[in-house]
């Protein structure tokens, strides 16, 4: 597999509740593993 890089950047258009961001990381985890795709959400 061809190694590639995405970088992306993006603001929320309202503060967010702690747990709605926990929640974006928990699916976007697992959805990366079952993919295999690997990065950091900063």
């Amino acid at each position: 597999m061809p190694l590639s890089r995405l970088v992306y950047a993006s603001r929320s258009a309202e503060a967010l509740p702690r747990a709605a961001i926990d929640q974006i990381l928990a699916v976007s985890r697992a959805n990366n593993a079952r993919v295999g795709v690997t990065g950091a959400l900063m």
